[in-house]
């Protein structure tokens, strides 16, 4: 019997950044089987709704892009080691590593995004 997930946990929304990524990170999780349809589809109605106020709050200038990206690092370093954790929980062999290479993915934007405020 699977256990329950808690996806607010587990998918975190809080800006469009992250929306953006729970829209990713679902897709993947349930392309591995890790979490069903219909918690994608959760996942799914949370981003939609997320988006649709940040584009309101961005026509009326009240989002700080400097700001989002410098949370977004840490943002993504925190996503990574949650993957790395449920991949050190995870039996199956081929979801261990696609969440393994999902922390790596993570890693590497989160580097990405601190190298370009660090050159610019």
């Amino acid at each position: 019997m699977k256990s329950p997930v808690n996806l607010e946990l587990i998918f975190p929304i809080k800006d469009a950044p992250s929306a953006s990524f729970m829209s990713f990170k679902a897709s993947c999780l349930c392309g591995a089987g890790i979490i069903t349809e219909s918690e994608k589809h959760w996942v799914d109605a949370r981003v939609h709704s997320v988006l649709a106020g940040e584009t309101s709050a961005a026509a009326t200038g009240q989002a700080n892009s400097l700001e989002r990206r410098m949370n977004f690092d840490d943002y993504l370093r925190d996503e990574a080691a949650k993957y790395r954790q449920l991949a050190e929980q995870s039996e199956d062999t081929l979801s261990r590593h696609e969440l393994l290479e999902l922390a790596a993915i993570c890693e590497e934007v989160a580097n990405n995004i601190e190298d370009s405020m660090t050159a610019g």
